[in-house]
């Protein structure tokens, strides 16, 4: 019984050493787990924030092809109507002048009529 007890004795004390032991251990652990953890966190926020400033560039890149294509169309379009706008003056041009000669000769005709007779 006296052994019974010793031994007991001995093995609620080394319980106790090692629930000490493992308690010392976790209060050395800690500062190292809290700094691995803020270390990973950093890591992480750090690889998030390239992908969003990736992704914000690519929307800025897609953005800026859509302007450039507008730009595109839009002097693509200014030229087409300039071309048509040139063509219609040009038209207008020689229907004016074809008119303008149609009308002087005209006058011409109208004056050598009325004139009167040279004696």
């Amino acid at each position: 019984m006296a052994m019974r007890t010793e031994m007991e004795a001995k093995l609620t004390a080394s319980r106790a050493e090692l629930l000490a032991s493992i308690d010392k251990r976790n209060a050395d652990l800690a500062p190292n787990i809290k700094s691995v953890a803020s270390e990973a966190a950093r890591l992480e926020a750090e690889a998030l924030l390239v992908k969003f400033a990736r992704s914000i560039d690519e929307q800025r890149d897609a953005e800026r092809d859509v302007f450039v294509t507008a730009l595109r169309n839009i002097e693509e379009r200014r030229a087409t109507e300039f071309a048509s706008l040139r063509k219609d003056l040009d038209t207008l041009a020689v229907n004016a002048d074809d008119g303008l000669s149609r009308t002087q000769e005209q006058l011409m005709e109208l004056a050598s009529m009325t004139q009167p007779p040279s004696n």
